[in-house]
């Protein structure tokens, strides 16, 4: 029972520091819960528990991946434009009207003449 309320702690405090936006130290508490937990892991030997274990340690993991992703992305704002190797990443999907038209793009500016100030 110590080894739950300890992990609950633990992973409280991940969490937390996710949300304040400090990552990198919640990866780390995330490192220690991971690693707590495989030693769980080798210490039981009822096959129910081990199960809820791994089940726990692979749901932490893929929240930890989520928060190193955040990570990574932030650093990627902290660097000079151009000097980040890009990952690969799925191609943006295409506009449904399949004519270039991406709603989430400013439209290009309009061809009108500049209107001058109104003179009083």
């Amino acid at each position: 029972m110590e080894a739950i309320a300890t992990v609950a702690d633990q992973v409280k405090i991940c969490r937390e520091y996710a949300l304040l936006g400090n990552y990198d130290a919640s990866l780390v508490y995330f490192d220690g819960v991971l690693a707590q937990i495989q030693h769980t892991l080798r210490t039981r030997h009822d096959p129910h528990a081990h199960a809820q274990w791994v089940r726990a340690k692979e749901e932490l993991a893929a929240e930890m991946q989520l928060v190193k992703d955040i990570a990574y992305e932030l650093r990627g704002f902290r660097e000079a434009p151009g000097t980040r190797r890009e990952r690969e990443r799925e191609p943006a999907p295409r506009s449904a009207l399949g004519d270039g038209y991406d709603p989430d793009v400013w439209p290009a500016s309009s061809t009108h003449a500049p209107r001058r100030p109104f003179a009083r």
